[in-house]
């Protein structure tokens, strides 16, 4: 066992670990970052294999990448389950600032994630919907086509993955930079 974690010039095996175990700790927050960590730590196993030394050393490395890859565009997400909950709106035509705060407008509160707007700049711009009973992801288009608008979910952290995301715990939205 010693024998694997020897730094020599024929045994790589010591810089791909340290190259995956680096980009596999990049790889969860931003797969874009995590890309050029895997790609170095497959480097010296392709070296191996184009060397003539074999197969044993390509296999671990392009398995990884595979399952890293395949995890991070799998379908199913978090994100994407909560953008299939219904909402369903009290009334067609609503401001941001009811969006906002339906309690204090006197309406039900009807989005299933707690939702805050960024700046009170918004307050009183009406939306007009095209149904009342729609989806969260077609509510968070309406918003983001008839508006300067952009969402982002808020999340912990606690749970996320790359297989399956962040498990989003409320929605905001920010003005366009």
């Amino acid at each position: 066992m010693r024998g694997i974690w020897r730094w020599s010039r024929k045994s790589g095996t010591p810089v791909v670990a340290v190259l995956v175990l680096g980009g596999l700790g990049v790889v969860g927050p931003l797969l874009e970052l995590g890309l050029p960590f895997l790609a170095l730590a497959a480097w010296p196993a392709a070296a191996t294999l184009i060397r003539g030394e074999g197969w044993p050393r390509f296999l671990p490395a392009a398995t990884l990448a595979a399952i890293v890859l395949g995890a991070h565009y799998a379908p199913v997400k978090m994100v994407d389950a909560v953008f299939s909950r219904p909402v369903a709106l009290p009334r067609p035509v609503m401001t941001i600032g009811e969006i906002r705060d339906p309690i204090n407008a006197g309406l039900p509160r009807f989005v299933p994630l707690y939702v805050s707007v960024a700046g009170k700049d918004f307050d009183d711009l009406a939306i007009r919907f095209p149904r009342t009973d729609m989806s969260l992801g077609e509510f968070v288009r309406t918003i983001e086509q008839r508006t300067p608008l952009r969402h982002c979910f808020l999340s912990c952290g606690n749970g996320s993955s790359i297989l399956y995301g962040l498990y989003p715990i409320g929605l905001t939205f920010q003005a366009r930079n």
